[in-house]
């Protein structure tokens, strides 16, 4: 017997078409792989409370000038140091 688990609300929440174009346009404009989680990462973070406070974003904007809202996006790159031990033969030398 074969069980198959599907994460629901990963596939619901993209579902909303302004959640797949703000994905995809950030990961183009920071130059991240596609199948890279991390914007499903970010929207399930905090409990949720990051992909609620995107939906209010889309849902409340409004076009009064007065207004100012923006959502900012940044990438942190970070290089990942290791130590390898390698055997060298006398030959090598």
């Amino acid at each position: 017997m074969f069980e198959l688990h599907i994460d629901l609300r990963r596939k619901i929440k993209m579902d909303d078409l302004r959640f797949r174009w703000l994905k995809d346009t950030i990961y183009t404009i920071l130059d991240v792989n596609g199948a890279d989680p991390a914007f499903e990462d970010f929207l399930e973070g905090d409990d949720g409370a990051n992909e609620l406070l995107i939906a209010k974003f889309l849902n409340e904007a409004t076009p009064n000038v007065d207004d100012e809202n923006a959502l900012l996006f940044h990438k942190e790159v970070f290089e990942e140091l290791r130590d390898e031990q390698v055997e060298i033969s006398m030959f090598e030398i």
